[in-house]
């Protein structure tokens, strides 16, 4: 296929814009179409999201529609780095190969690595390194899926998901009142139970050192607490 030329798009998928919209390197989803974008994000939520319920549905497609609809300033800029991320694992996970869903796979990776995001020990912070590290499993230039997961888990650590309900003194900060915190641990505890399984690399965070409440699997994936 010719630079000049669009990619050949099923008749089930929506068009694409023209090759000039592939080849920008400053990619922004509203330039795109909305039912494309849509798509992405329903192969998300159905593939990735059970596994993983950290994030917010309505929060990412209200994102979503924000961005499209009026401008990257009109939202944080945390809110569009996990944007770009959901859209590039999405178009990744579509029903059928196609080499322009790789494409924007990769515009999208582009674009969330593009936005100026200070690191900080933030609930949010731990959303986008589950989302890079998920990514590199996929993509291996993306980086080191373990080192990625460890800092993921470090930062974890930091703000006292692993203590959630307890009183420790330790914890910069307590995930006692938001639900959606153990949750987020949970599904960090299982990203880095397989990627260091699967590598033969030490965890990062031993067993015994976790004093959150635990979660069976049904009311993990409805983020119901047990205990």
């Amino acid at each position: 296929m010719n630079d000049d030329q669009t990619p050949n798009v099923p008749s089930s998928r929506p068009s694409l814009l023209s090759a000039t919209f592939l080849q920008d390197a400053e990619l922004q989803p509203r330039r795109a179409p909305l039912g494309l974008l849509s798509l992405y994000l329903d192969n998300y939520f159905r593939h990735v999201h059970p596994t993983f319920p950290m994030l917010s549905e309505n929060t990412v497609r209200q994102c979503l529609r924000t961005l499209c609809s009026v401008s990257n300033l009109a939202s944080a800029a945390a809110d569009r780095v996990v944007l770009y991320l959901v859209l590039a694992l999405g178009s990744l996970l579509s029903d059928e190969e196609s080499s322009y869903d790789s494409c924007y796979s990769a515009r999208f990776f582009h674009s969330a690595l593009q936005e100026k995001l200070t690191y900080r020990e933030t609930i949010d912070t731990v959303h986008i390194l589950i989302l890079f590290t998920l990514y590199s499993l996929f993509d291996t230039n993306a980086g080191s899926s373990w080192h990625l997961v460890d800092l993921a888990m470090r930062t974890s650590i930091i703000l006292g998901l692993h203590h959630s309900g307890s009183s420790s003194s330790d914890a910069v900060a307590s995930s006692d009142a938001d639900p959606t915190n153990d949750v987020t641990f949970w599904s960090l505890y299982l990203l880095d139970r397989w990627i260091s399984l699967a590598l033969a690399q030490p965890v990062t965070l031993p067993n015994f050192e976790i004093r959150t409440r635990r979660l069976c699997y049904w009311a993990f994936k409805s983020r119901i607490l047990v205990n």
